[in-house]
């Protein structure tokens, strides 16, 4: 049988492919600095989603050493397929995610390690006419009917794919797609097709119906696992270079918006940004300030001692005290828009040059006193 050797483009797309078998050990590290949870005795919940299939080599023991490690802190895992873990991983549901690629609308707001490899294997049912052998070209496939995942559940596995044949002069014959692996397998046995896919995944799901066989030139078919991190680090370095910090927000039920209040949860980690007797006075970001930029849904008058939605300035302490100044900011007066919706447009520009003109002196401006609860 000929062996197929691998073409530049496909090299190309797995020229860093190389990696050995303790790489997971040293990526559990870097996975505890991500998530600030650097130092032991610190508490908290760390929110995994994983792959069923390709993570199972390797998880369970990450796990068990992290939790040896950082016993106070929770770790809750979840298995997602491939789509609904990247929308988790994009709207930070989610802490950490061990998933193969994907693309992903900004990238630079992940980190990207990939912790191993594995060879792709073609599978069919165990009385197939290609079953006897345990590697095969391309050529013996190219006529098969295919099984994969469909485009929308793993769209960089099936692009993958579909370059992979087309670099080989073929295009497979797909009679069926799935939204789940397990479902691919099942058609496998039901004699539908057949399918190449990670070695691990005929591994976990051990049929005796199936039969598996290694891709000649498997070397250029190798898929990477990968962590993925919520990069949490860019954020903080943005405050760290920063010497006044302005919020913009609408007032929202007295408080930050839930989006707002989702960053300050996750970027104000303890460990990086507060911890260790390092708050208020002594907080990590002492000599920077801060300045509430905000609007209101009622008006000024609502907002005046003794009136029915209260003191601002009370309003605000929860924020000015309890946040910003918790970790070591001065906190500036805030910018207040009262009522914009029932504003008229010449109020609105007016409001707006009021704004411009004083972020040109703000420098020389002092800091207020917030007050303590």
């Amino acid at each position: 049988m000929k062996k197929v050797q691998p073409d530049s483009e496909t090299q190309n797309i797995h020229a860093d492919m190389l990696a050995n078998h303790s790489l997971w050990m040293d990526k559990a590290d870097e996975l505890v600095e991500k998530t600030q949870r650097a130092n032991a005795g610190f508490t908290g919940i760390l929110k995994i989603g994983f792959l069923g299939a390709p993570a199972k080599k390797y998880l369970p023991q990450l796990i068990n050493q992290f939790r040896r490690n950082y016993p106070n802190i929770d770790v809750n895992l979840v298995q997602f397929t491939s789509a609904p873990l990247q929308e988790a991983l994009e709207h930070g549901s989610l802490d950490i995610g061990f998933t193969r690629p994907f693309e992903v609308p900004n990238p630079a707001e992940l980190v990207w390690r990939y912790v191993y490899i594995e060879p792709l294997t073609v599978v069919m049912r165990y009385d197939h006419p290609l079953a006897p052998q345990t590697k095969l070209d391309f050529a013996a496939i190219a006529r098969e009917p295919f099984v994969m995942l469909s485009r929308e559940e793993a769209t960089y596995s099936f692009d993958l794919m579909m370059q992979v044949c087309a670099n080989r002069k073929f295009t497979p014959n797909i009679v069926k797609q799935t939204r789940v692996m397990e479902a691919v397998l099942l058609e496998i046995e039901a004699g539908t097709g057949i399918s190449i896919v990670p070695r691990s995944v005929v591994q976990a799901y051990a049929s005796p119906f199936l039969h598996h066989a290694d891709i000649e030139g498997e070397e250029a078919f190798e898929r990477k696992l990968y962590v993925i991190i919520k990069m949490i680090e860019t954020e903080i370095g943005n405050i760290e270079w920063c010497d006044l910090m302005i919020w913009q927000f609408p007032l929202w039920w007295f408080g930050l918006p839930a989006t707002l209040k989702g960053w300050v949860d996750r970027v104000f980690a303890m460990g990086r940004t507060y911890g260790g007797g390092r708050i208020y006075q002594s907080g990590v970001f002492q000599g920077k300030r801060a300045l509430l930029s905000l609007t209101t849904g009622g008006p000024e008058d609502a907002y005046r001692k003794g009136a029915f939605n209260g003191d601002i300035a009370g309003i605000l302490r929860p924020i000015h005290r309890g946040i910003l100044q918790f970790v070591g900011f001065e906190v500036l007066a805030p910018q207040i828009v009262y009522g914009p919706v029932r504003m008229t447009d010449e109020d609105r520009r007016l409001a707006i040059a009021a704004y411009a003109e004083r972020l040109q002196r703000i420098d020389q401006e002092s800091p207020i006193e917030v007050g303590i609860y």
